[in-house]
């Protein structure tokens, strides 16, 4: 083993036959890595790391260790490591572009060194010429492939999303006509929650999921790594065994740009998963995590921890990921969880960063969490979601705040307003919020709140809201009054100047 002076990326790289490790944590005293033969095995072979001048970790190994796991184990001052219930804990890497986990809350990832030849077969990122003609379908990739009723084939998600022959997936949205897709968070998460209502041996207590399962990948674990739960060789135990996921993740992309559909990622940089052996979580949280001045972690957003996205070594991982991607796996484009908690320097270099690889490629905010900031994006040239849209076209609230559609004024709303809605919520009309109707994300439905459905059924009948349902087959079925609104909610939506965005299962809405 070898400490170069020489400073390489952050992660693991294998280059003339040597692998270097690359790891910061300012909270580390000492810090091992341990890497194994076998993501099975127990023990591997220890490594200790040796720290620069700029705080990073560096490691030289005079060996090839493609094919190999690899995790850290890190030492804190005698202060933090008596209030940190993973002490002694393996690790896998925050840079990791692949972990191999177990099908449990604490995941017990491992990083995977590998080198990973793809032939994308001239594939280009796709755009329309305006993105003012992006139709986005916003999806989870297991929501539209999952029931028998998509008739999808193949082993794993990512494989049925792109089967020619099935009904839900790529078929669907060519049979709607989207040119665009928005999928929910793909970058791994644990699939698993803590067992409900027991709590854990590092203090968790699942109060929130009686299932003990969640798909939607709102916790995040490794940025730069795709789940793996989806792909063809997720066991009933392990996944991520092969690099099937990065394969087939990739296979996914090519085939929707081969049928001009444009491929947003939904990411979630604002926090950090809580409950798995997540390194920015639990190894190195003061690099990563803001604390306020008690010294308790921030949480303004209700998510658990707030990302340290003002940290040059926080936004240097987050600059890292979004390139990896758009790099990698060819993704055109982000919507960014709770964006407003990101720092507005971290805003300028994310697009200042994918703009230089491509000017076309897509960044869109969810303009809240710490505060309310359409206006702010769009002067950094940021796209954004329209909520005033939403709540004027429909309303806020389908009991006490109802909007245009049932010919009501939502409360915020004015006849002014409601031109201005038309026109893309310009700053020179009344509400307005955006430079450009180019940065106004129209919708009335997402993966929030209520459906479109439900707004509308409620709306109309205010004692549905309580009533349990019988028959959920009879009850999706709109009547002939539900639906006239429904094409008046979609006739006004894609009237709206700007970005138009749909919901899965908001096309149904408009079918009898």
């Amino acid at each position: 083993m070898e400490v170069k002076s020489k400073k390489f990326e952050p992660g693991a790289t294998v280059r003339d036959g040597e692998t270097h490790f690359c790891f910061y944590c300012e909270d580390a005293s000492d810090v091992t890595c341990e890497v194994f033969d076998d993501y099975k095995n127990k023990k591997g072979e220890k490594f200790p790391l040796k720290q620069d001048d700029d705080g990073y970790w560096h490691l030289t190994v005079k060996e090839d260790l493609t094919g190999s796991w690899y995790g850290y184990h890190v030492e804190h001052p005698k202060k933090l490591a008596e209030t940190n219930p993973y002490r002694g804990q393996l690790f896998a890497d925050p840079y990791s572009t692949h972990v191999t986990v177990q099908n449990r809350y604490d995941q017990r990832a491992k990083s995977y060194i590998f080198n990973h030849e793809y032939d994308w077969e001239n594939d280009r990122h796709v755009f329309p010429e305006d993105p003012r003609d992006l139709v986005i379908y916003e999806t989870h990739l297991k929501d539209l492939v999952a029931h028998p009723s998509s008739k999808s084939t193949g082993d794993g998600f990512y494989q049925k999303f792109i089967d020619p022959k099935q009904k839900g997936g790529i078929a669907h949205l060519k049979k709607l006509g989207v040119n665009c897709v928005e999928f929910l968070p793909l970058q791994k998460f644990a699939v698993e929650e803590p067992p409900y209502g027991k709590e854990t041996k590092e203090g968790f207590l699942n109060s929130w999921n009686p299932y003990s399962e969640n798909y939607w990948g709102y916790m995040t674990s490794f940025f730069l790594s795709p789940e793996t739960s989806f792909a063809s060789d997720a066991s009933e135990k392990i996944s991520g065994y092969t690099t099937a996921t990065v394969t087939e993740f990739k296979n996914l992309v090519k085939e929707l740009h081969k049928n001009d559909i444009t491929v947003l990622m939904d990411v979630v940089y604002n926090h950090t998963s809580l409950f798995d052996l997540n390194p920015c979580t639990h190894l190195c949280s003061h690099t990563y995590l803001r604390y306020n001045e008690k010294g308790e972690l921030m949480n303004r957003s209700g998510t658990g921890n707030e990302y340290r996205s003002e940290n040059e070594h926080a936004r240097e991982l987050i600059l890292m990921s979004l390139k990896h991607w758009v790099k990698e796996y060819h993704i055109d484009g982000f919507r960014f969880d709770l964006a407003a908690l990101l720092d507005r320097d971290t805003w300028d270099a994310i697009r200042k960063e994918l703009h230089n690889i491509d000017p076309r490629i897509v960044l869109i905010a969810e303009p809240w969490g710490g505060y309310y900031s359409p206006s702010a994006f769009s002067e950094h040239d940021w796209a954004s979601w329209n909520d005033r849209i939403r709540n004027s076209l429909k309303g806020s609230d389908p009991l006490h705040d109802r909007g245009f559609i049932f010919s009501d004024w939502q409360h915020e709303t004015g006849r002014g307003r409601l031109e201005n809605v038309f026109r893309g919520m310009l700053k020179d009309g009344e509400g307005g919020l955006y430079e450009t109707s180019a940065h106004s994300v129209n919708y009335l439905e997402s993966h929030d709140g209520y459906t479109l459905a439900d707004f509308i059924r409620i709306g109309l009948d205010p004692e549905l809201h309580d009533q349990k349902i019988e028959d959920v087959a009879a009850f999706n079925k709109l009547d002939e009054n539900q639906m006239l609104h429904s094409k008046f909610a979609a006739l006004s939506l894609f009237t709206a100047q700007g970005i138009t965005m749909i919901h899965a299962g908001q096309d149904m809405d408009a079918q009898k």
